[in-house]
């Protein structure tokens, strides 16, 4: 668990790096969740997907409206019975 830990860790630091030596500013609470999603991704399912480094990728985008319950469908209409 705790090499998990460390790679989803750097990653996070490194990406933390990229907005210091850039002079850019960071929504830090995105960031915290693109390193829980990474590191739940990796730690519970085994999915390495480097969900931190892409800001494109749209698995953060779906998981953050699937929690804010923005997500229609059947499925997702069944699941709140």
């Amino acid at each position: 668990m705790m090499p998990i830990l460390k790679t989803s860790t750097d990653t996070f630091l490194g990406v933390v790096n990229g907005f210091v030596e850039s002079g850019r500013q960071a929504n830090v609470y995105r960031l915290y969740q693109r390193f829980a999603m990474d590191y739940l991704a990796r730690a519970v399912f085994g999915i390495d997907n480097n969900l931190q480094e892409g800001p494109e990728r749209t698995t953060p985008k779906e998981a953050t409206e699937m929690l804010q319950g923005k997500i229609s469908g059947t499925l997702s209409f069944i699941s709140r019975k």
